[in-house]
């Protein structure tokens, strides 16, 4: 066991093999609990969220791993270029594109599906929804 965590650890190959199976078992488990949960929701709009809640959990999940497992790769950390002090690499362009994709997501699912119920509980009219949405997703996103 411990010469086959070693050659995982040391080759190149195990080191591909290794990425390649976090990725398929993340799929796998993503696949499961879909499945799981189609079985348990009979409602459209509840499993319509549902679903989108785990692609956008599973995209996420594969970016994290991706992310850290590859870390480790030396060109990652290399200095593409310098802008003023700062030295922009590639997991610092990562970090920034991860952090605003996250932010619009959530700024959508407030505003789709947790705002709504807001607005239809306090009858507000259409154009304050929007001017809501609109503050919603500046301070989100922003």
């Amino acid at each position: 066991m411990n010469t086959l965590t070693n050659w995982m650890e040391n080759s190149e190959v195990g080191f591909w093999l290794v990425g390649i199976g976090g990725l398929l078992l993340i799929l796998l488990i993503r696949s499961a609990v879909k499945s799981i949960l189609d079985r348990i929701i009979n409602r459209e709009n509840t499993q319509l969220f549902v679903t989108t809640l785990v692609n956008w959990v599973s995209i996420f999940a594969v970016a994290i791993f991706l992310f850290t497992y590859f870390s480790r790769i030396s060109f990652m950390y290399q200095t593409l270029f310098v802008f003023g002090d700062t030295q922009i690499t590639l997991v610092l362009i990562l970090t920034i594109l991860f952090a605003l994709l996250l932010s619009i997501k959530l700024s959508n699912v407030l505003r789709e599906y947790l705002l709504p119920s807001v607005y239809n509980k306090y009858n507000l009219d259409k154009g304050l929804r929007s001017s809501l949405n609109r503050l919603i997703h500046y301070i989100v996103v922003h």
